[in-house]
């Protein structure tokens, strides 16, 4: 949901569960003060923060098979950041005697620790809980595989943190549940965090033409603020283009609301996004709607692409002063209201 502004920059109301924290206050600050000179994040500096380098928002994709090929929708749950649903945790089927998934992340890692929160459905499926859960690190997607940790998990959400020593340049990671508390059809573990810092500083741009999950996309970056929309070839009402994104990188990761405007007299639907640059230089996203509630684990990724762009974007002073022409408008995450109405 978008930050409500009275006019004057009263604060009536904050809420937007997807960014973290400092990215929505930084959001706040350079967009309601329109100081957007700051310079882009480049790299990650010598002693750059420990981040969660497994969330989906952060370009981690999970993969069903050895060799990379097979994508797993349905581990999206254990890297969403979110253990507040039954839909945001991993729960497959049991068909062996253990399971396993793994993850390609964005960039290599040099990786510190873990934390591991157990599932909550034991009231419904006693013993369906993990026990034992080993992770393991590749240089690829085959391997060979080498063990990271090994840890024993009771029952019960309380997070438990999981310490082994410090293992730089991973890529590839290798979750395998070894046994659960007993049940004999599930296997269920809500979230898996593994933390550490980005292994070589690297630029992080996300200019120029992008070939993505929902046609063409063209983002402009000037500093940390990134704006651009995106759509199909131009249709005869010459539509093409007219949905928009925008907001802020934060850490390496451009976080952001999209907005789709439909016919006229039809409200746009919205919902926020976060783009991920990995080391081939493409993008891995996600992304929600605000009227599906919190949910954030649609795919929405994306390759460079050749040649001039098909699609024209509209500047974004033009769409703001067409929107505060009616009375309000959307801005970045952040609604004004003019107080016409």
């Amino acid at each position: 949901m978008p930050l409500l502004f009275a006019a004057g920059a009263r604060v009536v109301s904050m809420a937007c569960p997807f960014f973290p924290r400092s990215a929505m206050n930084r959001l706040s600050i350079v967009l309601a003060s329109a100081l957007l000179s700051a310079p882009a994040l480049a790299a990650p500096p010598a002693n750059a923060p420990e981040v969660n380098a497994l969330l989906l928002s952060r370009g981690a994709l999970p993969y069903t098979d050895e060799e990379g090929r097979q994508f797993s929708p349905e581990a999206t749950g254990l890297t969403d950041g979110r253990v507040d649903g039954q839909d945001t945790w991993w729960e497959p089927h049991k068909d062996g005697a253990s399971i396993s998934v793994m993850y390609r992340l964005a960039e290599p890692h040099d990786l510190t620790r873990a934390e591991v929160v157990n599932s909550d459905n034991e009231r419904d499926y006693p013993g369906i809980s993990t026990r034992r859960l080993r992770l393991e690190w590749g240089a690829g997607p085959t391997g060979p595989w080498k063990p990271l940790a090994e840890v024993t998990l009771p029952k019960g959400r309380k997070p438990v943190p999981v310490s082994f020593p410090r293992t730089p340049n991973v890529r590839y990671l290798r979750v395998v549940v070894l046994e659960n508390h007993g049940n004999t059809e599930w296997w269920s573990l809500a979230e898996l965090s593994v933390f550490g810092t980005p292994s070589k500083p690297r630029a992080v741009r996300f200019d120029g033409a992008w070939k993505a999950t929902y046609g063409e996309m063209v983002l402009r970056q000037d500093g940390q603020r990134v704006t651009g929309c995106y759509g199909m070839a131009a249709d005869e009402e010459g539509r093409a283009g007219n949905s928009t994104v925008e907001g802020i990188v934060e850490d390496g990761v451009f976080y952001g609301t999209w907005v789709e405007r439909y016919e006229e007299g039809n409200a746009p639907a919205r919902g926020t996004f976060a783009f991920a640059l990995t080391s081939e230089g493409e993008l891995s996203g996600v992304w929600g709607s605000d009227a599906e509630g919190k949910d954030r684990t649609s795919r929405w990724d994306g390759v460079p692409r050749q040649g001039k762009p098909s699609i024209t974007c509209s500047k974004p002073e033009s769409s703001i002063a067409r929107e505060l022409s009616a009375g309000r408008a959307v801005l970045r995450g952040i609604l004004f209201d003019t107080g016409l109405d």
